[in-house]
């Protein structure tokens, strides 16, 4: 009988130590996250650089500093149980869809920034943003707009994201929220654009 006892105590032990143990995994696991987000800006805060009407349609058209559809990827490292910084490299563009010319405006925006956990959904952040690599391009019968490419100054961003539980095994899935203050230079006549928008994102922690 004691016997019987001393095993079914030692099972119980180990099966509480294995389920201790994956406890601790999951809270602490990797300070490292990979993330990806796909989504669109609005830039209702920024500057037009063409506007018009399709020929065939009547429809207007508008490319703004701020405006299209944005896809990036990056990292987050967890510097406390509350505190995180991110750092991504994406793509923005918007353009026109002409049946025989274009305009289009692109640019790879780079951010760093630092997120404060509100439990186990909300996350609020904010810092840095540098739009690399922004140029105005035409194609097709409106070529002869011409093609522009724009210096970036640095931005600034601010950030709400709601989650799904954290320490899931299966990743975290969410939506967030970005209002972006950044603007872009012409060199040679010393226009300077003003790309401030709302951005809304699907985004996916792993």
């Amino acid at each position: 009988m004691k016997k019987i006892l001393w095993m079914v105590g030692a099972l119980c032990i180990s099966a509480g130590a294995a389920a201790q143990s994956e406890h601790q995994r999951l809270n602490a696991g990797s300070p490292w996250q990979f993330f990806g987000s796909l989504g669109v800006n609005f830039g209702d805060g920024s500057d037009e650089f063409i506007k018009g009407t399709y020929a065939n349609s009547g429809d207007s058209y508008s490319i703004k500093a701020g405006n299209g559809l944005t896809v990036a990827a990056g990292v987050s490292y967890m510097l406390t149980e509350r505190i995180d910084a991110q750092f991504s490299v994406g793509h923005e563009r918007t353009s026109t869809s002409g049946s025989n010319g274009d305009f289009a405006f692109t640019r790879v925006p780079v951010e760093l920034l630092g997120f404060y956990n509100l439990g186990n959904h909300w996350r609020l952040g904010g810092g840095l943003r540098l739009a690399t690599s922004a140029r105005f391009e035409s194609y097709g019968v409106a070529a002869g707009v011409g093609d522009y490419s724009f210096t970036p100054r640095t931005g600034m961003v601010l950030e709400a994201q709601y989650l799904t539980e954290r320490n899931n095994p299966r990743g975290r899935f969410g939506v967030a929220f970005k209002l972006i203050d950044e603007s872009f230079e012409y060199a040679p006549n010393n226009y300077v654009a003003r790309g401030h928008h709302l951005g809304v994102s699907l985004i996916y922690y792993r």
